[in-house]
């Protein structure tokens, strides 16, 4: 049984010649890999035809201002956003519909294991991420995920973007958790960035009301659970 992961590589170019003739041959022999094959490439180029030019647009100024104050000012380097790219993967609820409906990428979003867990049109945050979304500050040096910007939308509720090794992403307090509500891979690097992807941090800007917070309000808002 080939895993959800190693399918997603093959069709991003990242296996090499071995591994991906055995993916090719297992496509040829089993119809549901073939399908699942497809189905990601045809996700995969609607994402990058509905997002490319997101991804390419300037960081916004009043983000610029928030990120380089010093409460996240060795979190956030918005320099090198701008080079960056990424392969991304954003509006998590229509990613999520459209992967259920699709055959066999359920088995992404279905496998409840390590950073987020499948709900009813969407994704939430488990482990080690929600653990840090719940307790970590900006100016906390982390070694798994570090935390961005957080803020209150335009509804009120929390929202902190963070970094790990794999992605950059949105997340909003909801309820008891953090739901995702937006998720950018990364190219793979072992080394955090010192920078979210300009798409969360323009999906930042879209949902933010009022002003990033600093230290003392973030601190306040984890006293109260991100209420």
């Amino acid at each position: 049984m080939i895993n959800p992961e190693t399918l997603v590589a093959y069709v991003d170019g990242e296996l090499d010649a071995e591994a991906s003739a055995a993916i090719e041959a297992a496509a040829k022999a089993d119809p549901v890999v073939a399908d699942t094959i497809a189905a990601h490439r045809r996700l995969r180029a609607d994402l990058f035809a509905a997002f490319a030019p997101v991804a390419e647009e300037p960081v916004p100024d009043r983000l610029v201002a928030a990120a380089n104050a010093p409460v996240t000012a060795e979190v956030i380097s918005l320099d090198s956003v701008r080079a960056r790219r990424r392969q991304v993967f954003t509006q998590i609820g229509a990613i999520a519909a459209a992967l259920i409906a699709g055959v066999g990428l359920t088995l992404m979003l279905t496998q409840n294991t390590g950073d987020f867990r499948a709900v009813s049109g969407g994704l939430m945050a488990q482990g080690q991420l929600a653990h840090a979304l719940s307790s970590q500050l900006a100016s906390d040096n982390a070694d798994a995920t570090r935390i961005g910007l957080t803020f209150r939308d335009q509804k009120g509720a929390v929202c902190r973007t963070f970094s790990t090794t794999a992605q950059d992403g949105l997340a909003c307090k909801s309820g008891d958790g953090w739901r995702i509500d937006a998720l950018a891979r990364t190219e793979g690097t072992t080394e955090f960035r010192q920078a979210a992807s300009p798409l969360i941090m323009t999906a930042a800007q879209d949902r933010m009301a009022g002003d990033a917070f600093d230290g003392d309000a973030e601190k306040a808002a984890r006293a109260k659970g991100w209420r």
